[in-house]
């Protein structure tokens, strides 16, 4: 009972699940709940829209969703990191959210709810439209709107009780099992290649990132390099240090060592999610990076050769300047004053012979520059 019998105010009402939160989108497995990934509630299946949307579905269901402990920020994290998966043409077209509640209880669909505004809050038009999956006469039908609203954002929700129309608005060939269709996909081994793919991935970024530097930084040293041959000699000796320092790099070992390793157990050991379009976007983005780098190293190590040629075109390139700096000096002063006096007019036959010839040995000497 309250002390001395005094009524205790009511506590004051819940705010909104996760309403104003701001959250930093994960790029990795290692950056989201564990057990909210691996119970299967939220998964990427890669499959797509009609109107070539990524799909995410969610089970509403999912007995995971159910316990409390997980609050709507760490959810909201795993919708992030799923939105952050397909490519970025499709990201900008929003995603499509299946929620799959025909078994669902109410609190978790406001917790679902709640996390996905968390979603659009934190980045505008990551969802384009929910789709609410409900058995007919549910009465969640009358409050699955409620669930999908806060103070600062509105998510387009629709409610469907009839299963073809939910399969009218995927690929023919790509609705999934669990709505009616043949579409297969396993989120264990879809989780088990994400592990192995985004080390790798974020891997070969860093290092290209890193041979792109140094490429720039002796491309730079080439073009600050002005002086004499023992500057050059120099400058060449040092670019040769840090070639080897670059080779002996851990990142750029790694790549060499591992690299084509681990691109053809990606694309072996996980061949079952060949149907899923993420799935062949990040084998294409990741090939795309490890080529990009073996490249880079192509080039790094053969340039103490192309420094000496770009060495020797330089050499050429100053001794050109200086020599129409010479001419271009000579015209100015000597040549313009000569210009102007063959320019005036003669009266006789020889006045005009003369200033001929004049000129032809005006525009030879323009030529040799007087040197």
């Amino acid at each position: 009972p309250p002390p001395n019998g005094v009524e205790l105010p009511p506590p004051p009402p819940s705010p909104q699940w996760g309403q104003g939160l701001r959250i930093d989108r994960p790029v990795q497995t290692l950056e989201v709940n564990f057990d909210l990934l691996h119970s299967g509630a939220v998964y990427l299946p890669g499959c797509m829209s009609k109107c070539g949307r990524a799909v995410l579905v969610v089970q509403a269901a999912n007995a995971v969703l159910e316990h409390t402990e997980y609050s709507a920020a760490e959810l909201a994290r795993l919708f992030m990191y799923f939105y952050g998966i397909p490519r970025f043409d499709t990201r900008q077209k929003g995603l499509l959210v299946v929620v799959d509640c025909r078994e669902a209880v109410p609190h978790t669909l406001d917790m679902v709810g709640g996390s996905i505004c968390v979603l659009q809050e934190n980045i505008p038009s990551a969802v384009h439209q929910v789709l609410v999956l409900l058995p007919e006469n549910s009465p969640l039908v009358d409050t699955c709107y409620t669930s999908f609203s806060s103070g600062e954002v509105e998510v387009e929700v629709e409610t469907i009780t009839d299963m073809s129309e939910l399969r009218g608005l995927f690929v023919e060939d790509e609705v999934p099992e669990e709505f009616g269709g043949s579409y297969k996909y396993s989120h264990e081994d879809w989780i088990r290649f994400r592990m192995k793919l985004e080390p790798f991935l974020l891997g070969s970024r860093s290092t290209g990132k890193f041979l792109t530097a140094v490429w720039e930084e002796m491309l730079a040293g080439d073009m600050a390099t002005t002086g004499g041959e023992e500057e050059e000699e120099a400058a060449g000796e040092e670019c040769e240090v840090r070639l080897r320092e670059v080779l002996e790099d851990p990142r750029v070992k790694a790549l060499q060592m591992e690299g084509e390793g681990v691109l053809e157990k990606l694309r072996t050991e996980h061949s079952a999610l060949a149907p899923s379009q993420d799935y062949r976007d990040s084998l294409d983005y990741v090939t795309y990076l490890y080529n990009y780098c073996s490249d880079m190293v192509s080039k790094l190590t053969a340039s103490p050769d192309q420094r000496r040629v770009q060495m020797e075109r330089g050499r050429k390139l100053k001794a050109f300047e200086d020599r129409c700096i010479q001419v271009l000096s000579w015209v100015q002063n000597e040549g313009e004053v000569r210009l102007e006096r063959l320019s005036e007019p003669g009266d006789s036959l020889d006045a005009i012979k003369n200033p001929t010839k004049e000129f032809e040995r005006f525009y030879y000497q323009g030529l040799r520059g007087q040197v």
